[in-house]
């Protein structure tokens, strides 16, 4: 749409448009302009002239340390708060019994035969399984220590705060299982 300005004369036009021009209404940019420019100082130059690096041959000292790329050797059995380093073997294959939680497993009896002492440990599908000291059973790494005529002792291998803690426990031929408190930590 196309707007038409009627009945005001252009020379009027003009001359409105010229007063709107006039230095009365920029007095203050012309003062702080002006004043901008009496303050300013140079800019100064940085000095571009910097003494040589020294050319002394330099030995890199890192060539003989394990590359980031590859694995840390395995830790030795360090001393940490006083106690020793604990953990599982987790490259270990599991045995069938290690399947179950010890609370499922119950002890239906131990045999004994030169010498040797067996418990008999039902898992929860029924099937009878004899295990003696140095197997494994239950999902914390459960080793178990001694097989007695009243139960199994054994020690899990558990998480806690500061690491891997061994926690003993006892299966007995009741069927009942006792917690007998934690010993090692890491």
């Amino acid at each position: 749409m196309r707007r038409v300005i009627v009945g005001i004369p252009a020379g009027v036009l003009a001359g409105l448009l010229a007063t709107g021009c006039d230095d009365d209404g920029h007095a203050d940019i012309q003062a702080f302009t002006g004043e901008t420019a009496r303050e300013s100082r140079p800019v100064p130059v940085a000095d571009t002239h910097t003494p040589a690096p020294s050319r002394e041959p330099f030995a890199y000292a890192a060539g003989g340390l394990r590359s980031p790329f590859e694995p840390p050797p395995a830790l030795e059995s360090l001393a940490v708060n006083g106690r020793p380093r604990v953990a599982p073997d987790l490259d270990r294959a599991k045995a069938h019994l290690e399947r179950f939680p010890l609370d499922q497993l119950r002890l239906a009896g131990n045999l004994s035969s030169r010498g040797t002492r067996l418990a008999l440990v039902r898992d929860p599908n029924g099937t009878v399984h004899p295990v003696g000291v140095g197997e494994h059973m239950g999902t914390d790494f459960g080793r178990i220590r001694a097989v007695t005529d009243t139960g199994v002792e054994l020690v899990e291998v558990v998480r806690d705060a500061e690491g891997w803690i061994e926690r003993p426990r006892f299966i007995s031929l009741a069927g009942g299982q006792r917690n007998e408190g934690t010993e090692q930590t890491q």
